[in-house]
């Protein structure tokens, strides 16, 4: 009987253990999910940037601002997208 209950229990505890990993993949391909699409939200507003950088005159020191620009807020998703890879090795 206490081999039955014991068995009862860890099969309870893997049931529980297997819906908390459900639950943090969920979360990480939600997190995932965001920062592609803070990624592409960067990468369009520079595309928009360059467009209206080519009707000004001084062309190039707006388009080193754009890439400046763009440069950070990509980092800031990179460290992001690092940090999750490493909390999940």
């Amino acid at each position: 009987m206490n081999r039955l209950l014991a068995f009862l229990a860890a099969a309870l505890l893997s049931g529980v253990a297997s819906a908390q990993d459900a639950q943090a993949e969920a979360a990480v391909s939600a997190e995932r999910a965001r920062i592609a699409s803070q990624r592409a939200r960067v990468e369009a507003a520079y595309a928009a940037e360059e467009k209206e950088c080519y009707r000004k005159f001084a062309v190039n020191d707006c388009l080193l601002k754009a890439r400046n620009q763009r440069r950070a807020a990509l980092a800031d998703l990179r460290r992001q997208e690092t940090s999750i890879n490493d909390a999940e090795r």
